[in-house]
């Protein structure tokens, strides 16, 4: 039951975060609205948090939650740096822009792992809800 719901919402939010992407190149918000590429990288970060937990849970019933928080936060780091490279390489971002690379950089990366961060403690309060712990 867990990983059908770990399933469900990470889908909802890879729509989610896929529509808003497509919303933000159609009218360039990503340039003209400062914090929504900041938006985007954390519910994406969310996503792929869940997504993590999801794969590593495979057929268990439960998961320490060290396991969790390690999963999903490797997880959303992980991908992270994939997408940086991902912009880097398809010249989306360049290394001359300086500072405003590092700190663009910075805070995608930043917002993917706090959204690891807020996934794997909403997989934890979904196993502790469903008295998966202490049996």
């Amino acid at each position: 039951m867990i990983r059908k719901k770990l399933f469900q919402n990470a889908f909802i939010l890879v729509v989610v975060v896929t529509f808003l992407n497509k919303i933000a190149l159609t009218l360039r918000l990503y340039w003209s609205l400062h914090y929504f590429d900041t938006l985007v990288h954390f519910l994406a970060g969310i996503a792929v948090g869940l997504g993590s937990v999801w794969l590593y849970l495979n057929k268990k019933e439960t998961l320490p939650t060290s396991q969790i928080f390690f999963s999903s936060l490797i997880g959303s780091i992980v991908v992270g740096v994939v997408w940086e490279i991902f912009e880097v390489v398809n010249g989306i971002t360049f290394f001359s822009d300086g500072i405003h690379y590092v700190t663009d950089t910075g805070s995608d990366l930043l917002m993917d792992t706090l959204g690891g961060l807020i996934a794997a403690f909403y997989t934890k309060n979904l196993f502790q809800n469903n008295n998966y712990y202490g049996k």
